[in-house]
């Protein structure tokens, strides 16, 4: 996973971006934020998780067609168990590899081509907006999952709008990590099956 995200993303994204300019900070814009816009970021990530909590509860309880359940429980097994045992780690080490594989390098590589290359590259044709919403539309169906497309579109937008707002990759670089981190910390501490809304109940 991570020799892959860096040779068949990152590279390819510098590559495509130096076609399109010879000045790639142009299109990768590191501008260091402030505290203020940083926390504020933050805040609003973990508020959007909630408002996804309450979405994917909601979702479960959608009634189905027998016949198309029999379809989709299966499928949505095997994303769960291919999640499980990719966040499964039992010893800090191991954490520390996950959290390296699953929140920092994804961090980096997919903000770099969805919110670096391709927002920017859809700017240059249409509003900035827009372009959030298109590019976070794109990440989203990237993650081939269709049982959480649209939490993963709306971070993706989140994101975007994160760029756009921020001119600078490192806000949503920041935001990616962390709501990645927190996804690998409650697999490690035995929350991943429990959402608040269930514990709550």
């Amino acid at each position: 996973t991570l020799i892959g995200q860096l040779c068949f993303i990152l590279i390819p994204t510098v590559l495509l971006a130096r076609l399109f300019t010879t000045k790639l900070k142009n299109i990768f814009q590191f501008r260091i934020p402030g505290l203020r816009e940083s926390t504020l970021a933050l805040i609003a990530l973990f508020s959007l998780q909630r408002v996804f909590e309450v979405y994917m509860y909601f979702q479960e309880r959608i009634p189905m067609p027998q016949i198309l359940r029999d379809i989709t429980e299966p499928l949505k097994k095997l994303f769960e168990e291919l999640t499980k045992v990719l966040l499964h780690v039992e010893t800090p080490l191991e954490l520390l590899a996950v959290v390296v594989v699953v929140a920092v390098v994804p961090a980096i590589v997919e903000e770099m081509l969805f919110r670096g290359l391709i927002q920017k590259i859809f700017e240059r044709l249409m509003s900035p907006v827009v372009s959030a919403v298109l590019a976070g539309t794109i990440f989203g169906l990237f993650h081939v999952n269709p049982f959480e497309i649209v939490p993963l579109v709306g971070l993706g937008v989140f994101f975007g709008l994160l760029r756009y707002r921020s001119q600078s990759l490192l806000v949503p670089m920041t935001a990616h990590f962390f709501n990645n981190l927190m996804a690998v910390l409650a697999s490690f501490y035995g929350l991943q099956d429990d959402n608040l809304i269930e514990a709550a109940q």
